[in-house]
């Protein structure tokens, strides 16, 4: 009793060890860029698919193949025991399998009534999994086919533009290099590529976004310290303020000198910011990363430029939506103080402030001393505070 309850908890052992494989398995496919690779990862997972059908109904061929020495057997008519081992019988046995699948024949038969019925039930088997195979297949080819069509239409078409324009080769090479740079990485899925969620009721929608953007704003100081004082006008913020946005490499997110409307957070990804119009670049990553906040507090313009190191998702807040509904806010007070302090730093280091200041720790402090106000911070507001006075 006790070597079966043994046997049992082995068997559980390998249960989890088979879906963890398995999650593994479903990681790699989700960090596969390429659609062609996907689509031939499908083939190969068919494959695999019929190959372990195959396995099992063989397996099953052989053991009533043997179950009744009495009875005239199939395995008795094809196989010598003095001449034929493990690996010939297996292979006989899958070989067998195979051809229930598929038109090809070969020499086994059944030779009783168990055999037959057997060998019937798998024909029938086989006559529904080889459809649904050879339809899968076809479909895989046939996407395969049409994505490699259009790649090469969008192509043609590239050049046929850049040939009639008479492009510098330099510019043609810089072009064609960065859409092969796109075409490598899958394209990030927002929501407004996604057309059935325009067809939400209003209270899921917001749900959504609020599930979506609420955890990003949490990691700047002012809105952890407003998603405590008044939760309702976050969610608000959430859904009509805030929206996704996909940079691919090499794309631009602004430059200097635009006017700013919105201010950025990265959730994912790496990019570029270099300040004014050639200056020395800089590497952002995307922990705890945000850009352009400058804009929510008083009119700015953008004092450099930022491009897309590699693939980033990031979160866009615009400031206007955000003064319309901090302005019905019960934390208004907490917000335009803290407006007052940021523009009153902002003008200190006004030598030294671009579109990546403000980061961390001093954000921090400002919206500490915003939502618990010192008699210091009396007389504080700043001569170039234009949205809050």
């Amino acid at each position: 009793l006790r070597f079966s309850r043994f046997r049992r908890a082995l068997r559980l052992l390998r249960l989890a060890r088979l879906a963890k494989h398995g999650i593994r398995l479903v990681s790699v496919v989700n960090r596969v860029q390429s659609e062609d690779w996907l689509v031939i990862l499908r083939i190969i997972w068919l494959f695999v698919l019929l190959v372990f059908i195959n396995h099992w109904i063989s397996c099953g061929w052989y053991a009533i193949g043997c179950i009744d020495a009495s009875l005239e057997q199939w395995s008795s008519k094809a196989f010598d025991p003095e001449v034929h081992g493990f690996a010939y019988r297996y292979t006989t046995s899958f070989h067998w399998a195979v051809t229930q699948f598929t038109p090809a024949s070969m020499e086994v038969v059944p030779r009783n009534a168990l055999e037959r019925a057997f060998n019937v039930g798998v024909i029938f088997f086989g006559l529904v999994m080889f459809s649904s195979f050879v339809s899968s297949m076809t479909n895989s080819m046939t996407y395969l086919t049409n994505q490699n069509y259009d790649k090469r239409q969008q192509r043609e078409i590239l050049m046929s533009y850049m040939n009639s324009r008479c492009l510098t080769w330099q510019l043609r090479i810089d072009i064609t290099t960065y859409v092969g740079k796109i075409r490598k990485h899958r394209q990030h899925v927002n929501e407004v590529d996604i057309p059935v969620l325009k067809t939400l009721p209003e209270n899921l929608r917001e749900r959504l976004r609020v599930e979506v953007h609420s955890h990003v704003l949490d990691k700047h100081g002012l809105f952890s310290s407003l998603h405590i004082g008044d939760p309702v006008s976050v969610n608000k913020i959430c859904h009509h303020a805030m929206a996704e946005r996909a940079l691919m490499p090499g794309e631009e997110l602004f430059r200097c000198g635009a006017y700013c409307s919105r201010m950025y957070f990265m959730i994912s990804g790496s990019g570029n910011y270099i300040i004014g119009f050639g200056g020395q670049a800089s590497l952002l990553e995307a922990t705890r990363q945000w850009l352009c906040e400058a804009c929510m507090w008083i009119k700015w313009e953008h004092r450099g430029r930022f491009v897309g190191a590699s693939s980033c998702d990031l979160s866009e807040l615009d400031a206007t939506e955000f003064q319309t509904i901090m302005s019905k806010s019960r934390c208004f007070l907490q917000v335009q103080h803290y407006a007052q302090l940021y523009a009153h730093y902002a003008e200190r280091d006004s030598d030294r402030v671009t579109d990546v200041w403000g980061q961390r720790l001093r954000v921090s402090v400002i919206a500490q001393r915003s939502f618990k106000p010192k008699e210091t911070d009396e007389g504080t507001t700043s001569r170039i505070l234009i949205l809050w006075s």
